[in-house]
């Protein structure tokens, strides 16, 4: 074989692979587009069972270890009146695209009344959607998104850096990119491929390990208390 046919042939392999590996990538949407399709009923269904359960969402984001350093203190205290989280894929053309909406109850004061996105009772809704870039080969942020206005109450806004920075998150290109845009980006695909889907498994593990402490502390103290009983006895 002479060696330019044999370079002929390489290229020819090479953009059959190439061909292959766009292929792939065609399939792996469509099956995140069929999976996002069975799964939504399930997650309805879950999350109106979730609605019965006080505190459950402030349970869930306390034991994900995938959010530490992202939760301050004070968005912890604002977390604690969060009722229900979704991730909502409604883009038959784009399925990786998702919106998330924080529902928080009406208790909640660290929002002005009567401000933002009301729900059902006087709850303040946070809503983001946040669009897919289609080339995946940039160096630019692979989700887009346009700044939502948080209403918070005089004085009561969290300091920067906080959770709720993700909602002035828009994107960001290779030459104006920033740490913290491209933190919240990965903060955003935290909340929509771990916190959400995950949340039942967080919640038990979490349940699971208070009663493990608590288990283990009354072991501990049975344990000190039986010498002290066999003492009794002795006398």
């Amino acid at each position: 074989m002479s060696s330019d046919t044999a370079e002929a042939l390489s290229a020819e392999i090479i953009d059959a692979l190439n061909d292959c590996e766009e292929e792939f990538s065609a399939a792996d949407v469509e099956l995140l587009r069929r999976q996002n399709e069975l799964l939504a009923p399930i997650y309805a269904k879950r999350d109106a069972l979730f609605a019965k359960i006080p505190s459950l969402w402030s349970v869930v984001f306390e034991g994900c270890d995938e959010l530490d350093g992202y939760v301050t203190a004070e968005d912890a205290e604002v977390i604690s009146h969060l009722g229900s989280l979704e991730c909502i894929h409604d883009d038959q053309k784009e399925p990786r695209t998702f919106t998330l909406k924080l529902t928080f109850n009406s208790a909640c004061t660290y929002f002005s009344e009567g401000s933002g996105t009301q729900g059902k009772g006087g709850d303040y809704v946070l809503e983001k959607r946040f669009r897919r870039r289609s080339d995946d080969d940039s160096a630019d942020s692979l989700l887009v998104s346009e700044v939502v206005e948080v209403a918070w109450a005089q004085g009561r806004a969290p300091k920067s850096p906080s959770f709720f920075d993700l909602f002035a998150f828009t994107g960001f290109t290779a030459d104006k990119v920033t740490q913290r845009q491209s933190e919240l980006e990965e903060l955003a695909n935290v909340l929509a491929q771990v916190v959400y889907p995950d949340a039942l498994e967080l919640w038990t593990d979490a349940i699971m390990g208070d009663e493990d402490v608590d288990g283990a502390a009354g072991e501990d103290e049975i344990d000190e208390e039986e010498p002290q009983r066999k003492r009794t006895r002795q006398t």
